[in-house]
């Protein structure tokens, strides 16, 4: 687990954002296990949806990250010594 834990800080930039889509992986493989599994499809639908809406909190954080910056690098360009 330390390494995990070590690789993410040192991989990612958020490293709960990351693990954010681990977690979305790890939901999509237990819905194809569960499809595979078991007859009804309910179950495996549900870990489907709780997989997309995962990615999509990912998603969601790294691109407010992303204009976040964007926005702070327009500012120092437009006024550098504005501090």
């Amino acid at each position: 687990m330390k390494y995990i834990t070590s690789a993410l800080y040192s991989r990612f930039e958020h490293p709960l954002l990351a693990s954010l889509f681990i977690a979305a992986g790890v939901f999509a493989g237990l819905g194809v296990i569960t499809q595979i599994v078991t007859t009804s499809g309910v179950a495996a639908g549900f870990f489907g949806v709780y997989a997309i809406v995962t990615s999509l909190l990912g998603i969601l954080g790294y691109g407010l990250i992303f204009a976040v910056k964007q926005i702070s690098e327009v500012r120092d360009n437009i006024a550098p010594h504005a501090n």
